[in-house]
């Protein structure tokens, strides 16, 4: 999906391979697969998750508050906050058949870096 060398000229992170995680992110959908880089305990790293398109469409479309995103999938908008110094920039893209949540969180975060590392994914 992503390799470390492009998550890591991307974000400024220095992250270990992706690895498979467990559950589902805070959205409250249930992902049909998840992948981090970096140690969840630090809260800093990029999480990646995928969600079956009917459930996210629904969540997408009853999310209007976020910040829309051009040149990223069929559509993307997301959100960013800063908590005890680390920027949490979480981006959910609509690729038409599937959906993703891309979340950078570093001190330095941003919606951007959460597109860029969207496009690359293979």
């Amino acid at each position: 999906m992503l390799d470390s060398a492009t998550v890591a000229s991307v974000t400024g992170l220095a992250p270990s391979v992706g690895q498979e995680a467990k559950g589902s992110s805070g959205s409250g959908l249930a992902a049909i697969g998840h992948c981090l880089w970096g140690p969840p305990s630090t809260g800093v790293g990029v999480e990646i998750t995928a969600f079956p398109e009917t459930a996210f469409k629904a969540f997408f479309d009853g999310t209007p508050a976020m910040t829309p995103m051009t040149g990223v999938g069929l559509a993307a908008k997301g959100s960013s906050t800063t908590v005890s110094g680390i920027a949490h920039a979480s981006l959910y893209v609509d690729f038409g058949t599937f959906g993703l949540l891309v979340a950078v969180n570093s001190k330095t975060a941003t919606l951007e870096m959460a597109a860029a590392l969207a496009n690359a994914i293979k």
